[in-house]
């Protein structure tokens, strides 16, 4: 970029370097490379390159690869651009066109060419193709001009008003002929005075057709030897001083050059006077030819008088005949405008063809439909592109032949529709000279007549797929068709009923005077009606009630009116609300009686809940006041565990009431010990039937295999049947339990010697809420839902279970009977006996010496109540109100066991226990834990162990279950620990 760049290059390559340049530096470098190259040379840029503004330097060759050519115009290079112009830090860069700062060095060679192109060759400039100024040679102010306004470097924008068109005249001409054109003298005015000039035009091709160039020469009328003398006279006159010696020499020198002037002049004045004897002697004989001439002209002037009186006489009758030929071009011209007025008012494409069937004329509609134009007459209309499907256009011959017409509905490429009629084309003198087109659009007409059809079609579809039985009938109410669904229904056909009378088809079905009636109004005030209802014996379907309804239509204006008779069969709609007016008048009276025993449930619940409740406030506060005997203290706390009991138990079967109504009651079935499930239920009740000396005896035929349930819903069922024994059966009593196999499965019967059912309430026994005496006198508690639990589970089994008794006073007999399908493959396990069953229920007293608990509940009394057992056990307790606080004390004070609820406020205990999960061993992420929780549904059970809990238990649970349960949940090596240190105790 500091050394100045070589020239005459043939190619440059420039490839994927100026996308890295500034554009002021790029603006730089596309001159130096234009200056650099031939006139022919070429320039190659990378493909993402381009020459930027710099288009009047370069021409694109090819666009793809990026290949230039060089422009034949002036450099505007700057050599003076240096290494530190290139730099942010230096001054900044001039513009192109700006002088360099060097001194000036003469040139002589320069200065002698350019004293000859303003001196001696004429005024001149290059334009391209656009007409716009490249160069300028010589002195052109006498023939260009700026103009006012937006400066412009158009020369024919720039050329004085006189010399414009000649100019413009030129260069046309010299681009179409590709060759010199040179004008003859123009005069024009310049300054206020007038010159003359000759315009020639120079074309130059580039180096693609693309590219042209134009070089315009202006030639003064003045000669150039005249000004080349002249001028150095008068310039030694002025420029030569006025010593004598030069004086003399500049004087020889003049007299010289005045004396090789008139030696000129003198030889082109001998020259000219020579050539002037040489035009005389050719006049001369020139003036006798002419005179002979003039001779001849004389007697050819009298021939052409006499050829005059000739031609006057023909020229009278030329005239009487051109006065016929107006008088009948006028009455053509206005046949012609007629005939053209009627053609272009005509608005439908017509064309009229010669024998040879070669387009004649046409209409503007014509040329604009079958895309015609002015240069297509005289083509053959065979041989064109019309844009129509028109077939048989080879048989036009024949119309031209026989004299026939022909018409045929044709269709455009766009898809429009026309009726094409081809005919003769006859002279006056009924001669076939032609055949005519004639178009006619009947788009409308076919999208109407398509639209017909359609609502045909679509009118007869509906028809035919409405189920209903629909009848169409005339202005004369006679049948004119009906639908399929109509001879279906009625068991008829077409000939049956067609063109008959509707009051007489059938057996007269319809002849009704309310129906007549109706129909008569609807034919003559264009009316309707609806939803009229008919009963009738119909011959083939038998009592039916039929829904008519009718509407009066009219296709057309012209045509008949129509009546549409829809008919409904609401037969089994009718039987259908009459059934349900019955159903609703039963669920009434049902609702009526399920409301009573809601409302005797209500207050029975209410009553059972707060009998207990009344007993366990009652001794609370009693023992508050610290004033009992130590045996009223005994026989108080029984009292109060004691309805705790009941009040569980009640609270319980209305949980599994509720899971039973929402369907989210589930088993979880296993392979059952059946026997020692009933001895395990005896167990239980033994104590209640003991307190009313009522015996219980459980017998058994023979073994019974073990059957596939839950143990836990088995042995409800049979406690709920037992207890409800106890309950009804009076002291001194007797209930009997079996246990029998049987062909349709096992079978468990409970017999007691009780009060016995009614039987009026015996359909009701294992209803919700339903007891046989709901008054406020009866002699025995419940809520109604223990018998009703029972049936569902069982049922849940896949079992039945029912009830008999002989009347009130005779005892009952409640039966389950568990299907073959319900039983599995007898498999060898180790039978439980009812002491096994009772102790897993209820198990024994175990210790927590020195184990540490961690009890999270949000209840303040819970905690109190956890607290005071697990210390009762010798364990020690930390307790928390909260998730947070559960987890701080985790973080000092490591548990063996933890028991958390899950019910709090803020984060539950599923929270809790995936927190505690994320632990690391050693941060007690492994600790036992239980969920002692008030949620005692199956898959609350179930979500808790898959949170990460040990175990489930449900609140209020059993103190020492509870122990027991924590015990094992701690873990071996703490319990071996333990049971060590209270050995060396009780040894010590």
């Amino acid at each position: 970029m500091t050394d100045p760049p070589f020239s005459r290059i043939d190619l440059i390559s420039c490839r994927n370097m100026l996308i890295y340049m500034e554009p002021v530096l790029h603006r730089r470098i596309i001159p130096i490379f234009h200056y650099a190259l031939k006139p022919t040379g070429f320039l190659w840029l990378g493909l993402s390159e381009t020459v930027g503004t710099d288009t009047d330097l370069f021409v694109p060759i090819d666009k793809k690869y990026k290949i230039y050519a060089k422009r034949p115009t002036s450099s505007r290079v700057n050599f003076g651009l240096t290494a530190d112009k290139l730099t942010s830090q230096g001054p900044p860069l001039a513009f192109a066109g700006e002088r360099p700062r060097e001194a000036p060095v003469f040139d002589p060679q320069k200065e002698g060419d350019r004293i000859l192109l303003t001196e001696y060759t004429p005024a001149s400039v290059l334009v391209d193709m656009r007409m716009e100024i490249l160069q300028v040679r010589g002195s052109t102010g006498e023939y260009l001009e700026a103009p006012t306004g937006k400066a412009t470097h158009n020369v024919l924008k720039m050329a004085r008003e006189d010399l414009m068109l000649p100019l413009q005249v030129a260069l046309r001409q010299a681009a179409a002929k590709n060759r010199h054109i040179q004008t003859p003298s123009v005069r024009f005015k310049h300054d206020g005075q007038f010159g003359e000039t000759r315009i020639e035009v120079v074309p130059i091709r580039g180096f693609t057709p693309q590219e042209s160039y134009f070089l315009i020469l202006f030639h003064s009328a003045i000669g150039a030897a005249d000004r080349a003398l002249a001028q150095p006279v008068g310039k030694t006159a002025k420029t030569r001083p006025s010593n004598r010696p030069a004086k003399r020499l500049d004087e020889s020198r003049h007299l010289a050059a005045l004396q090789q002037q008139f030696d000129a002049t003198n030889e082109y004045s001998q020259s000219v006077l020579e050539q002037q004897e040489a035009y005389m002697e050719e006049l001369q004989s020139a003036n006798e030819e002419v005179q002979s001439a003039n001779e001849e002209l004389q007697s050819i002037n009298e021939e052409l008088e006499t050829a005059k009186e000739e031609l006057q006489s023909s020229n009278e009758e030329l005239t009487t005949i051109n006065e016929e030929l107006e008088n009948r071009n006028r009455e053509t011209y206005q046949l012609n405008a007629d005939l053209t007025n009627l053609l272009a008012c005509v608005r439908m494409p017509i064309v009229m063809t010669d024998r040879d069937l070669r387009i004649r004329l046409f209409t503007p509609s014509a040329a604009k439909t079958l895309n015609l134009i002015d240069t297509d007459v005289g083509r053959p209309i065979t041989n064109m592109e019309l844009g129509f499907e028109i077939p048989n256009l080879s048989e036009l011959q024949t119309i031209i032949d026989k004299m026939t017409e022909w018409e045929q509905e044709v269709r455009d490429r766009q898809g429009r529709w026309y009726k094409l009629y081809i005919g003769p084309y006859k002279t006056p003198e009924n001669r076939i000279d032609g055949v005519v087109f004639v178009l006619t659009d009947i788009q409308v007409l076919k999208e109407t007549e398509q639209s017909i059809s359609a609502a045909r079609y679509y009118a007869e579809a509906i028809v035919e797929t409405v189920r209903q039985p629909l009848v169409i009938l005339n202005g004369n109410l006679r049948v004119k068709t009906a639908n399929a669904s109509y001879y279906e229904v009625f068991q008829v056909s077409p000939s049956d009923i067609e063109n008959q009378l509707i009051y007489d088809i059938g057996n007269k079905q319809w002849n009704i005077p309310e129906l007549r009636e109706l129909l008569e109004n609807v034919l003559l005030r264009d009316g309707q009606f609806q939803d009229f209802e008919v009963q009738h014996d119909f011959p083939n379907i038998g009592s039916r009630t039929m829904r008519i309804s009718a509407r009066r239509f009219q296709q057309h204006q012209n045509q008949e009116p129509l009546i549409l008779v829809a008919m409904e069969d609401i037969t089994e709609r009718r039987f259908a609300d009459a059934e349900r007016s019955r159903m609703k008048e039963e669920r009434a009276v049902r609702a009526e009686a399920e409301g009573r025993a809601t409302d005797e449930f209500l207050a029975t619940m209410s009553h059972e809940l707060r009998t207990p409740l009344n007993s366990i406030f009652g001794w609370a506060n009693l023992l508050n006041t610290r004033q009992l005997l130590d045996e009223d203290k005994t026989r108080a706390l029984e009292a109060i565990e004691r309805n705790a009991r009941v009040q569980t138990k009640l609270i319980e079967d209305l949980m599994d009431a509720s899971s039973i109504v929402a369907g989210k009651l589930r088993l979880d079935r296993q392979e059952v010990n059946l026997p020692a499930i009933v001895e395990a239920a005896i167990d239980i009740v033994r104590p209640a039937a003991a307190a009313k000396r009522i015996q219980v005896v459980f017998g058994a035929k023979r073994a019974v295999g073990p059957v596939w349930g839950d143990p836990q819903r088995l042995q409800q069922v049979l406690w709920n049947l037992l207890s409800n024994s106890v309950k009804f059966t009076p002291p001194e009593g007797r209930i009997d339990v079996r246990l029998d196999q049987t062909n349709a499965g096992v079978q468990i019967s409970v017999t007691d010697t009780g009060q016995g059912i009614k039987a009026e309430f015996m359909p009701y026994v294992f209803q919700r809420f339903r007891q046989a005496d709901s008054s406020t006198t009866r002699q025995h508690g419940g809520l109604g839902l223990g018998l009703s639990i029972v049936r569902t589970l069982v049922e849940m089994h896949g079992g039945t279970a029912w009830a008999e008794s002989q009347g009130e006073g005779q005892g009952s007999t409640f039966i389950v009977q568990l299907p073959l399908r319900a039983l599995r493959p007898a498999v060898s396990v180790p039978e439980l006996s009812s002491q096994q069953v009772l102790d897993q229920r209820q198990p024994g007293v175990a210790s927590l010496q020195n184990a540490r608990v961690l009890v999270v509940d949000d209840e303040d009394d819970t905690r109190n109540l956890l607290t005071a057992v697990f210390e009762h056990y010798h364990a020690e307790v930390k307790t928390a109100a909260s998730v947070a606080e559960a987890l701080a004390v985790l973080a000092t004070w490591k548990p063996a066991v933890v028991v958390c609820d899950i019910a709090m406020p803020g984060q539950d205990g599923y929270t809790f226990i995936r927190e505690v999960r994320q632990l690391s061993p050693e941060q007690g992420g492994q600790i036992p834990a239980l969920a002692l929780t008030g949620y005692g549904k199956e898959e609350d059970r179930r979500r808790a162990l898959e949170a990460g809990y040990q175990a489930h238990l449900i609140k209020p649970a059993n103190p020492a279950e509870l122990v027991s349960l924590v015990t094992r949940l701690v873990p071996k090596q703490q319990r071996t620990r333990r049971q060590q240190k209270q050995q060396k105790r009780n040894a010590g």
